[in-house]
């Protein structure tokens, strides 16, 4: 129920009264997650891996935490794992994927998304992560082909938010603008701020 004080008082009597359990030493480290102490986190955490080095959950969790503070090149590592330990992971190969997008390699990234999106060809978020690749390659032809099919799946999810297709609008303006189509460019541009008149990118 989030009442992580309430919680962090029975496990200190806990890990007294039992310190070597393992259930209550994950809960400790699963607080520290939820109430937002990371580093104290992954002490845990390289604490309980050092015993059950093939426990995904514990790499995945680590994974995050490093994600969060913006060492992508350690959280890789982290999800590396996970797929060493379990290749069918989808999870884990999206967070590693999302790892590699934000250290810019674009064809690596690119490369997985692409694999995932043969196995789940309806994932709008697949679709739209490998036209921004494509478009940071600045393989501008082929990213909009990607951003329209995104935006066209986008259309059957009534729960797609506004801020979603103003971002695919600015980029299908962009990649048409240089590829030389600048009518088509104005006409994106005007569905984009039909929707949010303010939006600094379109303006």
């Amino acid at each position: 129920n989030r009442n992580y004080d309430l919680c962090q008082k029975w496990l200190d009597m806990a890990l007294v009264l039992s310190p070597d359990s393992r259930n209550f030493i994950e809960l400790q480290a699963d607080l520290f997650f939820d109430t937002g102490q990371a580093d104290t986190a992954i002490e845990w955490y390289n604490h309980l891996l050092d015993e059950f080095a093939y426990d995904t959950y514990y790499w995945d969790q680590l994974g995050r935490i490093y994600y969060e503070k913006n060492d992508y090149a350690k959280a890789r590592e982290c999800f590396e794992f996970i797929e060493a330990i379990e290749p069918d992971d989808k999870s884990a190969r999206m967070m590693k994927a999302s790892c590699i997008f934000n250290m810019e390699d674009w064809k690596g990234a690119y490369d997985i998304y692409k694999s995932l999106l043969d196995d789940d060809p309806a994932s709008y978020t697949l679709l739209y992560y490998c036209a921004r690749c494509l478009y940071e390659m600045e393989r501008y032809e082929e990213a909009y082909d990607k951003f329209m099919d995104t935006l066209a799946m986008l259309m059957l999810d009534e729960d797609v938010p506004v801020e979603m297709y103003v971002e695919l609008y600015y980029y299908l303006a962009d990649t048409s603008r240089r590829t030389g189509r600048d009518e088509q460019a104005q006409r994106h541009l005007r569905e984009g701020l039909a929707l949010d008149p303010d939006d600094e990118d379109l303006n």
